[in-house]
């Protein structure tokens, strides 16, 4: 089904994990990609952490190249905050964004 069809239910943890494996990156890839440490990609996949620090939290989103209201609900997962409910153009950018970096 994909990563667009997937925001709404998606909790930050599988929303990294399922955007992380789109992407066909492993957990320590995907951290260099986003220049952040290996455990800040491991932990929030694995549930012991449910957040991103503020000044990591768009790292992610910057390294799948998303961009506008796409980014800000991904960012807004990160942190916890606002509800990830993607409007059709952030669906279609999303799909956009994934499959230029693919």
């Amino acid at each position: 089904m994909g990563l667009t069809g997937e925001l709404p239910g998606l909790s930050f943890a599988g929303l990294l994990r399922q955007s992380r494996a789109e992407a066909r990156l492993t957990q320590q890839e995907f951290a260099e990609v986003a220049s952040l440490p290996p455990l800040s990609i491991s932990d929030p996949e694995r549930g012991i952490n449910r957040t991103a620090r503020k000044d990591t939290a768009g790292r992610p989103a910057g390294a799948l190249s998303l961009a506008g209201a796409v980014r800000e609900l991904f960012v807004a997962a990160a942190r916890g905050t606002g509800a990830m409910e993607p409007s059709h153009q952030a669906s279609r950018t999303l799909r956009q964004s994934r499959n230029a970096y693919i």
